[in-house]
């Protein structure tokens, strides 16, 4: 912990956060909800994140991995349904997380290192996602403003999505795929104790319960709080998730890891998985 408190400048990383910041500012009013109730809420914790992270990456990456499994209905409370286009809230969550690991690296040394084996197939993929998503982005734009003058709303699809829309799911897709990657590397580029990897595990699993809890009141109570429309006509549970099946995915995910945790240690961990 010590060496990250050590002041020191890296013109890199501060050009990078600099653009990073710029493409975050329109990224946010382009694509997610100026409603003020739901910002009320959203912003603090976006705050927090970020200010955790810049302040040391590992209480960052803890309450990112707490707040990731609770924060993907959020929208749903304030009329933001799956009918309204926006931003995953997950996804912005993991944005702020990001901005505040380079803002950290601009300003204190933090020890990091693309040394090990999985961050080169990470690399590549991360490459050719980015080059297909810019050129499907391109396409969808008519290659604006190279050949065209704007961007023609035309329909690209039988169900009437138009070249806006095209061009929202292409965004979208393409930073949950690099986020991924992204956070992969910033994992195990912190991960540096048994100790740390408790906590994360605790952190996890503690987020977890109180997912599964509040599916369990939406089962036994009101199936259509915190849920989606299409989630209500087939009702189906959400829990804290985007939608029935990002929570049933979650949970496929989640019960091998929990059992290897009981399993693997004793005591306090081994009793919450």
């Amino acid at each position: 912990m010590k060496n990250k408190r050590t002041l020191q400048t890296r013109p890199v990383f501060i050009i990078l956060s600099i653009l990073y910041v710029i493409a975050l500012y329109f990224f946010y009013f382009k694509y997610i909800p100026i409603v003020k109730p739901f910002q009320i809420i959203l912003v603090p914790i976006l705050l927090i994140v970020f200010v955790l992270t810049l302040i040391s990456i590992q209480w960052g990456t803890l309450f990112f991995i707490f707040s990731f499994p609770l924060i993907n209905n959020l929208s749903y409370f304030f009329g933001i349904d799956e009918y309204i286009p926006h931003a995953p809230t997950a996804l912005v969550l993991f944005l702020f997380f990001f901005l505040g690991w380079m803002v950290h690296n601009a300003f204190f040394k933090s020890g990091y290192s693309t040394g090990h084996p999985i961050f080169k197939p990470m690399m590549l993929l991360s490459f050719l996602i980015a080059v297909s998503g810019t050129i499907t982005f391109l396409r969808y734009t008519n290659f604006f403003p190279f050949r065209s003058d704007y961007v023609y709303e035309l329909i690209t699809n039988v169900y009437g999505v138009t070249a806006g829309g095209a061009i929202m799911s292409i965004v979208f897709n393409s930073l949950n795929y690099l986020t991924g990657f992204a956070f992969l590397f910033i994992l195990f580029s912190t991960i540096q104790s048994k100790e740390f990897v408790k906590k994360a595990i605790v952190v996890l699993c503690s987020a977890t319960v109180l997912s599964l809890f509040f599916g369990l009141y939406q089962h036994f109570k009101d199936m259509k709080f915190g849920n989606n429309p299409s989630g209500i006509m087939g009702e189906l549970i959400n829990a804290t998730f985007k939608d029935a099946l990002s929570f049933g995915a979650y949970v496929a995910i989640v019960i091998p890891l929990i059992l290897g945790v009981f399993f693997a240690f004793k005591g306090f961990i081994r009793t919450l998985s």
